[in-house]
């Protein structure tokens, strides 16, 4: 006998979050290896909650929900000064952060940060194009 589309459904979608780049239950440090992290955010610490930047600043996540893994509300709203007195996403506040792996290869050792000023809610997506964007990070174990 074979599952319900309902169970398959369910399955899938619990697979997919699984296997999301989102934030671990364990913080995890990243090393900046593009030039754009090496000289705004420095190496990061991601938390369920937070992700916290190599001067010791800090902003608050949440999960936007299960249709959208890897995508965090910043909350409360902030835009603190981080190295060499850059922001995060220039002059306006971030919204949200998508946290997201390559796919190819399994990489499981590199991770995007793509950063939002928009009031619309990202898609969990690898494009690097997309609307409301206006940074880009990468970093490594």
């Amino acid at each position: 006998m074979f599952p319900s589309p309902r169970l398959l459904i369910a399955a899938s979608a619990a697979l997919s979050f699984a296997f999301a780049a989102a934030p671990a239950q364990a913080a995890e440090e990243w090393e900046a290896v593009s030039t754009t992290a090496m000289s705004i955010t420095g190496d990061i610490t991601v938390e369920d909650e937070k992700i916290t930047f190599k001067n010791g600043e800090s902003l608050g996540l949440r999960p936007v929900g299960d249709d959208e893994p890897g995508v965090f509300v910043v909350t409360p709203e902030a835009n603190p000064t981080l190295l060499n007195g850059n922001k995060l996403c220039g002059n306006q506040p971030p919204t949200f952060l998508v946290f997201g792996r390559p796919k190819a290869d399994g990489d499981d050792e590199t991770l995007y940060l793509k950063v939002f000023d928009t009031n619309d809610v990202p898609p969990a997506s690898d494009e690097m194009d997309q609307p409301g964007i206006c940074a880009s990070y990468t970093y490594m174990r």
